[in-house]
């Protein structure tokens, strides 16, 4: 006999656990980590904070670094700060005659 089917909503639960408790848990997991895990854990690690790591490519296929990147934004939080920037409704204006 075929049950009928059940809605399930799997939902990600969300656990909160203060640093001391999940510097315990990596610990442990870590412990149990096979070589491919260590191995990416590794490469995290050593990317973590690295200004040179490729995050990214430009259209053109050129890589950006985490310091390019930053660079960007700075660049751009400073043209918006100075008024050097077009809108999305003047954008869309002149678009139209393209």
């Amino acid at each position: 006999m075929k049950m009928p089917a059940k809605n399930v909503n799997f939902k990600k639960k969300e656990i909160v656990m203060s640093e001391t408790e999940l510097r315990k848990k990596l610990h442990e997991d870590i412990d149990k980590a096979d070589h491919h895990l260590l191995n990416m854990i590794n490469a995290l690690m050593e990317a973590y904070g690295d200004e040179s790591v490729i995050i990214g490519y430009a259209v053109d296929g050129a890589p950006i670094t985490r310091k390019d990147l930053k660079k960007r934004v700075e660049k751009a939080e400073s043209q918006i700060a100075k008024g050097d920037y077009i809108s999305h409704e003047d954008l869309e204006k002149a678009s139209a005659n393209w």
